[in-house]
Protein backbone atom coordinates (compact mmCIF):
# COMPACT_ATOMS: atom_id res chain seq x y z
CA UNK A 1 0.00 0.00 0.00
CA UNK A 2 1.49 3.65 -1.10
CA UNK A 3 2.03 6.19 2.06
CA UNK A 4 -0.04 9.48 1.09
CA UNK A 5 1.58 12.67 1.66
CA UNK A 6 -0.35 15.43 3.93
CA UNK A 7 -0.29 19.05 2.83
CA UNK A 8 1.12 21.19 5.16
CA UNK A 9 -1.50 23.91 6.59
CA UNK A 10 -2.01 27.27 4.95
CA UNK A 11 -0.84 30.20 4.86
CA UNK A 12 -1.78 33.51 3.86
CA UNK A 13 -4.23 33.83 1.33
CA UNK A 14 -3.69 34.37 -2.23
CA UNK A 15 -6.46 35.89 -4.63
CA UNK A 16 -6.85 34.36 -7.50
CA UNK A 17 -9.98 36.11 -8.41
CA UNK A 18 -8.41 37.86 -11.67
CA UNK A 19 -7.27 34.64 -12.86
CA UNK A 20 -10.51 33.06 -12.66
CA UNK A 21 -12.12 35.63 -15.40
CA UNK A 22 -13.03 34.56 -18.58
CA UNK A 23 -10.35 35.02 -21.34
CA UNK A 24 -10.05 38.48 -22.46
CA UNK A 25 -11.05 39.69 -18.70
CA UNK A 26 -8.07 37.45 -17.28
CA UNK A 27 -5.40 38.54 -15.43
CA UNK A 28 -2.25 36.55 -15.03
CA UNK A 29 -1.66 34.82 -11.14
CA UNK A 30 -0.21 37.35 -8.85
CA UNK A 31 3.92 38.24 -7.61
CA UNK A 32 3.64 36.31 -4.86
CA UNK A 33 3.17 32.36 -6.44
CA UNK A 34 5.93 33.12 -8.32
CA UNK A 35 8.76 34.13 -5.20
CA UNK A 36 7.30 33.69 -1.70
CA UNK A 37 8.80 30.51 -0.03
CA UNK A 38 5.72 29.70 1.98
CA UNK A 39 3.39 29.86 -0.71
CA UNK A 40 6.25 27.23 -2.93
CA UNK A 41 5.71 24.71 0.13
CA UNK A 42 1.76 25.01 -0.34
CA UNK A 43 2.22 24.49 -3.78
CA UNK A 44 4.24 21.66 -3.87
CA UNK A 45 2.18 19.99 -1.28
CA UNK A 46 -0.82 20.48 -3.36
CA UNK A 47 0.30 20.33 -6.99
CA UNK A 48 3.02 18.64 -7.18
CA UNK A 49 2.06 16.30 -4.47
CA UNK A 50 -1.71 17.01 -4.70
CA UNK A 51 -2.29 14.03 -7.93
CA UNK A 52 -0.14 12.64 -10.84
CA UNK A 53 2.61 14.25 -11.41
CA UNK A 54 5.54 13.28 -13.74
CA UNK A 55 8.53 11.94 -11.63
CA UNK A 56 10.94 11.04 -14.34
CA UNK A 57 11.76 8.39 -17.55
CA UNK A 58 11.84 5.15 -17.11
CA UNK A 59 14.87 4.88 -19.29
CA UNK A 60 16.91 6.45 -16.11
CA UNK A 61 16.80 3.01 -14.63
CA UNK A 62 17.09 0.81 -17.88
CA UNK A 63 18.59 -2.36 -16.31
CA UNK A 64 17.78 -4.67 -13.25
CA UNK A 65 18.97 -2.85 -9.98
CA UNK A 66 19.46 0.52 -11.74
CA UNK A 67 18.88 3.30 -9.29
CA UNK A 68 18.22 6.98 -9.08
CA UNK A 69 17.03 9.24 -6.07
CA UNK A 70 15.19 12.12 -7.25
CA UNK A 71 14.21 15.46 -5.02
CA UNK A 72 10.31 16.15 -5.92
CA UNK A 73 9.47 19.29 -4.54
CA UNK A 74 11.25 18.69 -1.18
CA UNK A 75 10.27 15.58 -0.98
CA UNK A 76 12.93 12.52 -1.34
CA UNK A 77 12.24 9.73 -3.15
CA UNK A 78 14.53 6.40 -5.01
CA UNK A 79 13.14 5.49 -8.42
CA UNK A 80 14.75 2.10 -9.15
CA UNK A 81 13.77 -0.86 -11.48
CA UNK A 82 13.80 -4.31 -9.09
CA UNK A 83 15.25 -7.67 -10.58
CA UNK A 84 12.00 -8.41 -12.42
CA UNK A 85 12.50 -5.45 -14.42
CA UNK A 86 9.67 -3.23 -12.48
CA UNK A 87 9.88 0.38 -12.08
CA UNK A 88 8.83 1.07 -8.39
CA UNK A 89 9.23 3.97 -6.21
CA UNK A 90 9.49 4.61 -2.54
CA UNK A 91 10.25 7.34 -0.14
CA UNK A 92 14.08 7.72 0.27
CA UNK A 93 13.96 7.46 4.11
CA UNK A 94 15.64 4.14 6.09
CA UNK A 95 12.83 2.79 8.25
CA UNK A 96 15.12 2.72 11.49
CA UNK A 97 16.39 6.58 11.78
CA UNK A 98 15.17 8.49 8.75
CA UNK A 99 18.47 8.60 7.05
CA UNK A 100 18.41 9.29 3.46
CA UNK A 101 19.18 5.90 1.93
CA UNK A 102 20.28 6.65 -1.44
CA UNK A 103 22.37 9.30 -2.45
CA UNK A 104 23.49 9.50 -5.91
CA UNK A 105 22.50 7.01 -8.88
CA UNK A 106 23.90 3.62 -9.55
CA UNK A 107 23.43 0.68 -11.67
CA UNK A 108 22.68 -2.99 -11.31
CA UNK A 109 22.56 -2.41 -7.66
CA UNK A 110 21.38 -6.10 -5.85
CA UNK A 111 20.08 -4.04 -2.76
CA UNK A 112 19.48 -1.12 -1.41
CA UNK A 113 22.21 -0.48 2.25
CA UNK A 114 21.38 2.15 4.65
CA UNK A 115 24.73 4.64 5.32
CA UNK A 116 23.99 4.65 8.88
CA UNK A 117 23.49 1.25 10.40
CA UNK A 118 23.41 -1.29 7.06
CA UNK A 119 19.93 -2.02 7.40
CA UNK A 120 19.41 -3.62 3.96
CA UNK A 121 16.58 -3.66 1.62
CA UNK A 122 15.47 -5.81 -1.55
CA UNK A 123 14.57 -4.06 -4.71
CA UNK A 124 11.16 -4.84 -4.34
CA UNK A 125 11.58 -2.51 -0.89
CA UNK A 126 11.31 -5.56 1.83
CA UNK A 127 13.55 -5.23 5.30
CA UNK A 128 15.88 -7.94 4.75
CA UNK A 129 18.81 -7.37 7.10
CA UNK A 130 19.31 -5.37 10.35
CA UNK A 131 23.02 -6.29 11.27
CA UNK A 132 23.79 -5.91 15.19
CA UNK A 133 20.40 -4.85 16.52
CA UNK A 134 19.94 -6.56 19.27
CA UNK A 135 23.52 -5.85 20.22
CA UNK A 136 26.60 -7.69 18.23
CA UNK A 137 26.07 -10.28 16.35
CA UNK A 138 22.26 -10.51 17.08
CA UNK A 139 20.22 -9.46 13.98
CA UNK A 140 16.97 -9.74 15.13
CA UNK A 141 15.07 -7.84 18.56
CA UNK A 142 11.31 -8.96 19.34
CA UNK A 143 8.65 -6.35 18.07
CA UNK A 144 10.52 -5.82 15.02
CA UNK A 145 8.69 -7.17 12.04
CA UNK A 146 10.53 -6.80 8.73
CA UNK A 147 7.46 -7.71 6.88
CA UNK A 148 5.78 -4.59 7.83
CA UNK A 149 9.19 -2.13 7.97
CA UNK A 150 10.06 -2.29 4.22
CA UNK A 151 10.57 0.95 2.28
CA UNK A 152 7.38 2.64 1.97
CA UNK A 153 6.52 3.09 -1.59
CA UNK A 154 5.04 5.54 -3.32
CA UNK A 155 1.87 4.84 -5.88
CA UNK A 156 3.46 4.93 -9.68
CA UNK A 157 2.55 4.27 -13.15
CA UNK A 158 3.68 4.73 -16.72
CA UNK A 159 2.60 6.52 -19.83
CA UNK A 160 4.86 6.69 -22.99
CA UNK A 161 8.43 5.31 -20.89
CA UNK A 162 7.26 8.55 -18.47
CA UNK A 163 6.76 7.70 -14.53
CA UNK A 164 4.16 9.00 -12.93
CA UNK A 165 3.50 9.21 -9.22
CA UNK A 166 0.84 10.12 -7.03
CA UNK A 167 1.98 11.64 -3.49
CA UNK A 168 -1.70 11.94 -2.30
CA UNK A 169 -2.81 7.91 -2.61
CA UNK A 170 -6.02 9.29 -3.82
CA UNK A 171 -6.12 9.96 -7.82
CA UNK A 172 -8.03 8.16 -10.20
CA UNK A 173 -6.30 5.54 -12.32
CA UNK A 174 -3.83 7.12 -14.05
CA UNK A 175 -5.10 6.01 -17.78
CA UNK A 176 -8.24 7.45 -16.94
CA UNK A 177 -6.74 10.98 -16.05
CA UNK A 178 -4.46 11.17 -19.12
CA UNK A 179 -7.64 9.18 -21.47
CA UNK A 180 -8.41 12.80 -23.12
CA UNK A 181 -4.65 12.96 -24.43
CA UNK A 182 -4.32 9.11 -25.61
CA UNK A 183 -6.87 9.67 -27.20
CA UNK A 184 -6.19 12.36 -29.04
CA UNK A 185 -2.82 10.08 -29.56
CA UNK A 186 -4.05 7.90 -30.82
CA UNK A 187 -2.13 7.36 -33.59
CA UNK A 188 1.27 7.22 -32.58
CA UNK A 189 2.81 4.13 -31.34
CA UNK A 190 4.63 5.28 -28.08
CA UNK A 191 5.70 1.80 -27.52
CA UNK A 192 7.63 1.68 -30.71
CA UNK A 193 10.17 4.47 -29.28
CA UNK A 194 13.28 4.01 -27.15
CA UNK A 195 15.20 7.05 -25.61
CA UNK A 196 18.15 8.27 -27.73
CA UNK A 197 19.09 11.30 -26.24
CA UNK A 198 18.99 14.03 -22.97
CA UNK A 199 19.95 17.19 -21.39
CA UNK A 200 19.05 19.45 -18.19
CA UNK A 201 18.99 22.62 -18.16
CA UNK A 202 18.72 24.93 -14.67
CA UNK A 203 16.31 28.34 -15.01
CA UNK A 204 17.00 30.50 -12.42
CA UNK A 205 13.39 31.33 -12.63
CA UNK A 206 9.80 29.63 -11.10
CA UNK A 207 9.06 26.66 -12.64
CA UNK A 208 4.91 28.08 -13.79
CA UNK A 209 7.07 30.64 -15.59
CA UNK A 210 9.31 28.56 -17.86
CA UNK A 211 6.14 25.98 -18.17
CA UNK A 212 3.86 29.48 -19.61
CA UNK A 213 6.71 30.23 -22.03
CA UNK A 214 6.39 26.66 -23.19
CA UNK A 215 3.05 27.17 -23.81
CA UNK A 216 2.94 30.13 -25.87
CA UNK A 217 3.87 30.65 -29.81
CA UNK A 218 3.67 34.62 -29.61
CA UNK A 219 7.55 34.87 -28.87
CA UNK A 220 8.50 32.61 -31.41
CA UNK A 221 9.83 35.27 -33.92
CA UNK A 222 11.34 37.21 -31.17
CA UNK A 223 13.42 34.64 -28.98
CA UNK A 224 13.16 32.00 -31.54
CA UNK A 225 14.20 33.04 -35.23
CA UNK A 226 15.59 29.58 -36.16
CA UNK A 227 12.60 27.64 -35.32
CA UNK A 228 10.17 30.20 -36.54
CA UNK A 229 11.39 29.21 -40.28
CA UNK A 230 10.44 26.16 -39.90
CA UNK A 231 7.44 26.01 -37.10
CA UNK A 232 5.85 29.77 -38.00
CA UNK A 233 3.98 31.11 -35.79
CA UNK A 234 1.19 31.44 -38.58
CA UNK A 235 0.73 27.93 -38.30
CA UNK A 236 0.13 27.45 -35.17
CA UNK A 237 -3.18 26.58 -32.77
CA UNK A 238 -4.35 25.19 -29.62
CA UNK A 239 -5.70 22.84 -28.09
CA UNK A 240 -6.82 21.18 -24.93
CA UNK A 241 -7.16 17.85 -23.88
CA UNK A 242 -7.10 17.35 -20.09
CA UNK A 243 -5.02 17.50 -18.08
CA UNK A 244 -2.88 18.21 -21.45
CA UNK A 245 -3.34 21.60 -23.23
CA UNK A 246 -0.91 23.43 -25.66
CA UNK A 247 -0.03 24.47 -29.09
CA UNK A 248 0.40 22.75 -32.13
CA UNK A 249 1.71 23.34 -35.71
CA UNK A 250 0.63 22.28 -39.16
CA UNK A 251 3.71 21.87 -40.72
CA UNK A 252 6.89 21.20 -38.94
CA UNK A 253 9.74 20.86 -41.37
CA UNK A 254 13.11 21.73 -40.65
CA UNK A 255 15.71 22.53 -43.04
CA UNK A 256 18.58 19.79 -43.68
CA UNK A 257 21.74 22.31 -43.92
CA UNK A 258 24.57 19.68 -43.61
CA UNK A 259 25.56 16.88 -46.12
CA UNK A 260 26.83 14.77 -42.96
CA UNK A 261 23.07 15.00 -41.17
CA UNK A 262 22.44 11.48 -42.10
CA UNK A 263 18.96 9.98 -43.11
CA UNK A 264 16.09 10.95 -41.98
CA UNK A 265 14.69 9.74 -38.80
CA UNK A 266 11.98 6.38 -39.50
CA UNK A 267 8.86 8.02 -38.95
CA UNK A 268 6.23 6.74 -36.22
CA UNK A 269 5.12 3.18 -37.65
CA UNK A 270 1.54 3.98 -39.80
CA UNK A 271 1.67 7.38 -39.35
CA UNK A 272 0.03 8.48 -42.22
CA UNK A 273 1.73 11.68 -44.34
CA UNK A 274 -1.02 14.26 -42.83
CA UNK A 275 -0.21 13.68 -39.38
CA UNK A 276 3.95 13.11 -39.85
CA UNK A 277 3.45 16.78 -40.98
CA UNK A 278 2.06 18.31 -37.65
CA UNK A 279 3.55 18.95 -34.28
CA UNK A 280 1.71 19.27 -30.93
CA UNK A 281 3.14 20.19 -27.89
CA UNK A 282 0.89 20.12 -24.92
CA UNK A 283 2.21 20.54 -21.04
CA UNK A 284 0.58 17.79 -19.10
CA UNK A 285 -0.93 19.18 -15.75
CA UNK A 286 1.30 19.77 -13.99
CA UNK A 287 5.15 19.55 -14.83
CA UNK A 288 5.18 17.27 -17.97
CA UNK A 289 6.18 19.29 -20.76
CA UNK A 290 5.82 16.96 -24.31
CA UNK A 291 6.14 17.62 -28.48
CA UNK A 292 5.74 15.02 -30.28
CA UNK A 293 6.64 15.16 -34.87
CA UNK A 294 5.99 12.92 -37.28
CA UNK A 295 9.43 11.03 -36.46
CA UNK A 296 10.59 11.94 -33.02
CA UNK A 297 9.27 12.84 -29.62
CA UNK A 298 9.97 14.55 -26.62
CA UNK A 299 9.28 14.99 -22.78
CA UNK A 300 10.55 17.51 -20.61
CA UNK A 301 10.08 16.72 -16.64
CA UNK A 302 9.78 20.44 -15.06
CA UNK A 303 11.45 19.85 -11.05
CA UNK A 304 10.88 23.09 -8.84
CA UNK A 305 13.68 23.41 -6.91
CA UNK A 306 12.63 26.42 -5.07
CA UNK A 307 10.68 29.65 -5.31
CA UNK A 308 13.31 30.57 -7.87
CA UNK A 309 14.92 27.72 -9.31
CA UNK A 310 13.65 24.96 -11.64
CA UNK A 311 15.28 22.70 -13.66
CA UNK A 312 14.16 21.34 -16.61
CA UNK A 313 15.25 17.22 -17.54
CA UNK A 314 14.47 16.92 -21.42
CA UNK A 315 14.43 13.09 -22.85
CA UNK A 316 14.46 12.27 -26.89
CA UNK A 317 12.82 9.00 -27.89
CA UNK A 318 12.91 7.53 -31.95
CA UNK A 319 11.89 4.71 -33.45
CA UNK A 320 13.44 1.42 -31.45
CA UNK A 321 16.10 0.87 -34.51
CA UNK A 322 17.69 4.31 -34.31
CA UNK A 323 19.21 3.45 -31.12
CA UNK A 324 21.74 0.88 -32.51
CA UNK A 325 22.13 2.87 -36.15
CA UNK A 326 25.20 4.46 -36.37
CA UNK A 327 23.70 6.13 -39.67
CA UNK A 328 21.21 7.82 -37.82
CA UNK A 329 23.93 8.94 -34.96
CA UNK A 330 24.58 12.55 -37.05
CA UNK A 331 20.19 12.87 -37.81
CA UNK A 332 19.99 12.52 -33.60
CA UNK A 333 23.07 14.86 -32.95
CA UNK A 334 21.46 17.46 -35.12
CA UNK A 335 18.10 16.65 -33.73
CA UNK A 336 19.36 17.54 -30.21
CA UNK A 337 21.04 20.46 -31.03
CA UNK A 338 18.20 21.82 -32.59
CA UNK A 339 16.18 21.55 -29.15
CA UNK A 340 18.94 22.22 -27.32
CA UNK A 341 19.22 25.70 -29.01
CA UNK A 342 15.05 26.33 -28.87
CA UNK A 343 15.13 25.87 -24.86
CA UNK A 344 18.33 27.63 -24.24
CA UNK A 345 16.99 30.49 -26.27
CA UNK A 346 14.36 30.34 -23.82
CA UNK A 347 16.38 31.02 -20.38
CA UNK A 348 17.17 34.59 -20.73
CA UNK A 349 13.41 35.83 -21.24
CA UNK A 350 12.20 33.49 -18.60
CA UNK A 351 14.32 34.49 -16.15
CA UNK A 352 13.46 38.41 -16.98
CA UNK A 353 10.12 37.58 -16.22
CA UNK A 354 11.09 36.19 -12.92
CA UNK A 355 13.40 39.09 -12.47
CA UNK A 356 9.74 41.13 -12.98
CA UNK A 357 7.82 39.93 -10.43
CA UNK A 358 9.88 41.69 -7.81
CA UNK A 359 8.24 45.23 -9.19
CA UNK A 360 5.17 46.58 -6.94
CA UNK A 361 4.47 48.18 -10.34
CA UNK A 362 3.66 44.72 -11.62
CA UNK A 363 1.34 42.28 -10.80
CA UNK A 364 -0.40 39.36 -13.06
CA UNK A 365 0.18 40.78 -16.15
CA UNK A 366 -2.26 40.70 -19.35
CA UNK A 367 -3.61 37.65 -21.15
CA UNK A 368 -4.86 37.58 -24.96
CA UNK A 369 -7.64 35.51 -26.03
CA UNK A 370 -5.14 34.87 -29.44
CA UNK A 371 -2.03 34.09 -27.55
CA UNK A 372 -2.62 32.58 -23.94
CA UNK A 373 -5.78 30.21 -23.91
CA UNK A 374 -3.26 27.49 -22.88
CA UNK A 375 -1.50 29.48 -20.22
CA UNK A 376 -4.24 30.79 -19.04
CA UNK A 377 -6.22 27.00 -18.65
CA UNK A 378 -2.48 26.64 -16.88
CA UNK A 379 -3.01 28.95 -14.30
CA UNK A 380 -6.77 28.68 -13.48
CA UNK A 381 -5.84 24.86 -12.80
CA UNK A 382 -2.92 26.31 -9.90
CA UNK A 383 -5.43 28.48 -8.72
CA UNK A 384 -8.28 25.63 -8.53
CA UNK A 385 -5.81 23.47 -6.76
CA UNK A 386 -4.31 26.03 -4.73
CA UNK A 387 -8.26 27.10 -3.50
Amino acid sequence: MSLAVSSPEAGPAIDFSAVRRPLGEARGLPNAVYTDPDYHRREMARVLHGGWACLASASEVAAPGDVKPIEFGGAPLILLRDRGGEVRVFHNVCRHRGARLVQEAACRRPGLVCPYHAWSYALDGRLVKTPDVGGPGRHEIEGLDKATTGLLPVRSALWADFVFVDLSGSAPPLEDYLAPLTARWARYDFAALKRVEGMELTVQANWKLATENFLESYHLPVVHPALNGYSRLDDHYYFEAWPAVGAGVTSYAPPRTRENDGPPLPRFPGLDDESAAIGEYPVVFPNLWLGVQGDHFYGIVVYPEGPTTSREALHLYAAAPVAGDLALAPTVEQTMARWRLVFEEDIGPVQAMQAGRASPAFDGGVLTRYHDPASHRFMQAIAERMA
